[in-house]
Formats: C-alpha cells, sequence, structure tokens
C-alpha cells in the first residue's frame, strides 16, 4: 500500500467534539504547533560533535523523516483531567475525573481497557509497563474524504513524555468514527495525572492507493544519487537538510 502523505495540501478532514470548551480549548491540533522540546538542544549539540570530529555526525532535529511527519500529522490531547493510579502488581489500576460531565455528555467513559489476557500476557513489554491497556477515549469524531485514512503513531518520543506510549494503528473512517487512543502504561507502583491538553498521539492523513513493489540490484544511478543525498545531509551545522535538498533534486533526474 503506497502512504500518500499530506503535505500543504491538506483535503477537508473534520474533527467534531460534543463538548464546546473542548473544542475551543483542547482540540486537535496540527502537530507543527507544537514546539518539540529537544530540538534545539539537538542542534546546537550537534554543531560542537561535528566541529570537533571529523566525519559523519548527523543531529535528529534535522532528520527528514521526523520532519515530514511533523508536518503531516495531527495531534490529539486528552480532553479532560484523568488521575491514574496503580499498585505495583502489573495489571490493577484505577482512574478518577474531576466531573461526570464529560461521561454525561458524550455518553464515554473517558478511560477502557484491554486486559492482560487480551494482550500484555503474551508479549515482551518494556519494562515497568502494565499489562492492562489502557484505553483513553478522547470523545473526538472524524470525517475523512474518501480514499482517506490516517495513521496513528506515537507522540512521547518526541514530545518527552515518559509515562506512557500510544499504539499504532489505521483509523479509516469505515470501521469506526471515533478516536480512542489504546496506550502502554509505564508507571507500575503510583499515581500520576494526564492532564486536559496532553498530547497523546499523532495522526497521519494517507491516501489509501494499492501498490506493487520490487527488489532488485543497486543501480550506478542509484548510488549517485545517495552520494548527493549524503553530501546534503552533511554540509550544513544547523541549515535544514531539505532545505539544500531541493537544489540537489534538481540535479538528480540528469544522473544516468
Amino acid at each position: 500500500m503506497k502512504l500518500n502523505f499530506l503535505g500543504e495540501k491538506r483535503k477537508n478532514i473534520r474533527f467534531y467534539h460534543e463538548i464546546a470548551y473542548i473544542r475551543e480549548m483542547f482540540p486537535v491540533i496540527p502537530a507543527t504547533n507544537i514546539e518539540i522540546p529537544w530540538r534545539k538542544k539537538s542542534i546546537e549539540a550537534s554543531k560542537n560533535y561535528r566541529e570537533k570530529a571529523d566525519g559523519y555526525i548527523s543531529s535528529g532535529a534535522l532528520c527528514l523523516g521526523i520532519k515530514n511527519l511533523i508536518s503531516t500529522s495531527y495531534i490529539v490531547t486528552c480532553p479532560i483531567d484523568i488521575k491514574i493510579k496503580t499498585f505495583g502488581d502489573g495489571e490493577k489500576y484505577e482512574w478518577r475525573i474531576p466531573s461526570k460531565a464529560f461521561v454525561e455528555l458524550t455518553k464515554l467513559n473517558p478511560v477502557t481497557e484491554f486486559p492482560a489476557k487480551q494482550y500484555g500476557e503474551y508479549v515482551n513489554l518494556p519494562p515497568n509497563t502494565l499489562k492492562t491497556v489502557i484505553k483513553i477515549d478522547t470523545g473526538w469524531g472524524y470525517e475523512l474524504p474518501k480514499g482517506w485514512a490516517m495513521f496513528m503513531s506515537p507522540i512521547s518520543h518526541y514530545y518527552d513524555e515518559p509515562r506512557f506510549t500510544a499504539f499504532t494503528g489505521v483509523l479509516d473512517g469505515i470501521h469506526s468514527h471515533t478516536i480512542g487512543v489504546p496506550i502502554l502504561w509505564h508507571t507500575l507502583k503510583g499515581e500520576q495525572v494526564l492532564k486536559a491538553g496532553t498530547p497523546l498521539c499523532l495522526l497521519t492523513p494517507y491516501k489509501k492507493e494499492e501498490i506493487k513493489f520490487e527488489i532488485s540490484p543497486m543501480t550506478k544511478k542509484d548510488w549517485k544519487n545517495a552520494v548527493q543525498y549524503d553530501a546534503c545531509m552533511n554540509s550544513s551545522y544547523s541549515m535544514p537538510s531539505y532545505v539544500m535538498l531541493k537544489a540537489a533534486n534538481k540535479n538528480l533526474e540528469k544522473v544516468k
């Protein structure tokens, strides 16, 4: 399947919620609207490393894969404060919310689960991870253009959130029109509050197109393109590599 990610020319994706203040204060937002805390530090560190090292040292902050993911994705945030308490047995937890208004208006419990016997007991989970999968039912619904879907992926790696990791999955707009976010919870004993507005996951729209694939030997053109790309990635301490790649790409098609 070809993942044709949306860029600047976004088609209309509609997110809707029953509760007005959640739409206003804690909406679904473009991922570019939230600063990634570690990026500036990474760029500065890379400058120092490259000045001292004789060779290739990259910066994760300038990674095209990260940039493309962030620039084409949306962030779903926690709609209300949720207090989660775990007891050290690896499975049991309790949750509380400040008010029943969310439940009364959305007809949803904001927290549901997949018990350990449905998943956690059969996989090698990371250390300090609850076997029970907690699911945050956000109350958000969505409507996609025909032929489109959204890829759900973790956000914690980019936004410094060590308490949980969202699952990956696909929202196709056919089998479901609501956004629930299953998470691996990384506190086995203790109490944490997911505050309203906490980023939960990324949603990346893509067009559903079937496409064949092939495996073949590397050609001379492939090799020369790789050299051009590597040169772009290593020609500046701080300039985003995609800026230089625009110039390089004009010449790559001419390589034979």
